[in-house]
């Protein structure tokens, strides 16, 4: 995975059945990071299918198992945005913020972090702006254009910096 593009976010229908999805957190670093990427590709596929409630599931699980990757070796910013990710499309944003800041600290430079601290801070200032809380939507969306402009800074001609250059000329001031 190593951080790159997910899925677009999208809101659980809650008309699925859902499957139950095992979290095997045993085994070594590299085993987990497998194990991480391969719940992480099947949550995206369930996205990229509308069955959100089981991608949801899906990366509820990987985040289970980044996680026990990250307390092994907290090193790859890859790995370590993986996890936030996970927690971002399993309905845990402020987790995932949390997550991506520690990964940030220490590898400021990791442009596809910045992108993607970018993405969730934005979303949880849609989500407050729905729930009415306009202090909250103005912080996040203040945190989402400074993490966006961040990556463009750190690369305006990658993949991260022209995506995080479209999502930042969009996001609302």
């Amino acid at each position: 995975m190593s951080g790159g593009d997910a899925p677009e976010a999208a809101t659980p229908s809650g008309t699925q059945s859902v499957q139950p999805v095992a979290a095997d957190t045993s085994g070594s670093y590299g085993e987990l990071v497998q194990r991480g990427n391969d719940l992480y590709d099947q949550g995206a596929a369930a996205f990229d299918s509308q069955q959100y409630d089981q991608g949801a599931a899906y990366f509820a699980a990987a985040a289970k198992v980044y996680a026990a990757a990250w307390k092994q070796q907290s090193t790859d910013p890859g790995v370590g945005t993986d996890y936030a990710t996970s927690l971002f499309y399993s309905g845990r944003i402020d987790p995932a913020i949390k997550q991506v800041e520690q990964v940030l600290t220490q590898s400021p430079t990791f442009q596809t972090g910045w992108f993607n601290k970018g993405n969730y801070l934005a979303e949880k200032a849609r989500i407050a702006e729905q729930d009415g809380s306009a202090k909250v939507a103005k912080a996040a969306y203040a945190g989402a254009r400074a993490a966006y402009e961040k990556a463009v800074s750190l690369g305006a001609e990658s993949a991260s910096g022209q995506q995080a250059q479209q999502r930042l000329d969009v996001l609302p001031q």
